[in-house]
């Protein structure tokens, strides 16, 4: 196929989506504010159906249904050296406006890494989605261009793109050295469709999995009220075998770049760092979400909820969540456990699901899927 360029909407078109969806740059500042107000203080499953390839021979878990698609673009060891690693071309099955991605890359001691993405066309701006280690801000690509920015850990676009390549550079590296990328995904979505879609399902019951619960109230109080992501990714390492303090891993996931501690796909590589494998998923309806959970991977879901939408949460409100979704009761209710409970309470939360339907389902389904090589294979 050959390039082809971002189109911009009409301005009736991107009127009607802004009233279906609300304002994006609204919504990320809500997905990033980590306190959960003045008690306490953010995701993408590949869709159940058939399999396509794509270049690399890769492939694409799709359903009829889905207003998500995650790719899988490696899923083999490629070495990384001080040369860059351009994937080929990716081309989404719909016209996207969103781009989701998550990478888990083995780094040498001292070595630093970048991720960028090109959206259509080769004379396209390479977009910064993230790295880990030290790298000078002159020497990374843009965050914005005439169409669309990287909101953090998201590509958020004013027209639609229909296709998307990846570079990840190196830097550091010890003679001989050479980093490993592991596992690369990107989730194309339609935004317009998170809030548009309707017949999530009933899930059938699934016994919880047997989640260590950590407790974010139990750390400092500089960080208590802002790591309810570090939290919640030491659950599932511990679920997975892997012992690490909470407070360890919250300082691995700190992104110091944006002052945050819930960046999305820093949190998925930084489990990756401890030794356990993951990448960001988008949940299209309950039955998705209990085909995870049934295959014995808890789930890391990302909420936000206004006062009076979450009953029986240890807080009355949040512009921003995490926490772990670890069964369904077959009476109506999700079993979380929420590392937001009070000093003490071991207990996890039984949460309505036509509740976290709204505060989270209809927000785009955004979940680290932690503990499993790929949702998409």
């Amino acid at each position: 196929m050959p390039p082809q360029l971002l189109r911009p909407r009409d301005s009736a078109t991107v009127g009607a989506l802004v009233a279906q969806t609300g304002d994006r740059a609204a919504r990320t500042a809500r997905r990033h504010r980590e306190p959960l107000g003045a008690a306490l203080g953010l995701a993408l499953l590949a869709c159940a159906g058939a399999c396509a390839s794509v270049p690399g021979g890769e492939e694409i878990a799709s359903a009829p249904r889905a207003h998500a698609l995650v790719v899988v673009i490696e899923q083999t060891p490629v070495a990384l050296t001080n040369r860059p690693w351009i994937s080929a071309w990716v081309d989404a099955p719909f016209a996207f406006d969103e781009l989701l991605p998550s990478w888990n890359t083995r780094l040498p001691a001292g070595g630093a890494f970048r991720v960028d993405v090109q959206l259509d066309a080769e004379d396209a701006p390479w977009l910064d989605l993230g790295g880990w280690g030290a790298w000078p801000a002159s020497q990374r690509a843009a965050t914005k261009f005439d169409l669309g920015r990287v909101a953090i850990d998201v590509v958020e676009l004013d027209g639609d793109a229909e296709r998307a390549r990846v570079r990840i550079r190196t830097r550091g590296l010890a003679p001989g050295a050479t980093a490993s990328l592991e596992h690369l995904t990107l989730c194309f979505t339609r935004s317009a469709l998170h809030e548009l879609r309707a017949g999530f399902g009933a899930p059938p019951p699934v016994a919880t999995l047997p989640v260590p619960l950590r407790r974010q109230t139990d750390e400092g109080p500089e960080i208590a009220g802002r790591i309810c992501s570090p939290t919640s990714v030491t659950m599932v390492l511990a679920f997975s075998g892997v012992e690490r303090p909470t407070a360890e891993v919250a300082a691995a996931l700190y992104d110091e770049e944006h002052d945050i501690y819930g960046n999305w796909n820093r949190a998925v590589q930084g489990a990756f760092g401890f030794g356990v494998p993951g990448e960001l998923v988008r949940i299209d309806d309950w039955p998705q979400a209990a085909a995870v959970l049934e295959q014995g991977t808890p789930l890391v879901i990302s909420i936000a909820a206004k006062e009076g939408q979450l009953s029986g949460a240890p807080y009355p409100s949040t512009d921003g969540h995490l926490l772990v979704l670890a069964g369904f009761d077959g009476q109506g209710h999700a079993v979380c456990f929420d590392p937001a409970v009070p000093p003490g309470d071991a207990a996890p939360r039984r949460y309505l699901l036509e509740e976290l339907e709204s505060i989270w389902l209809r927000r785009g389904g955004v979940a680290y899927r932690i503990g499993h090589a790929s949702a998409s294979r």
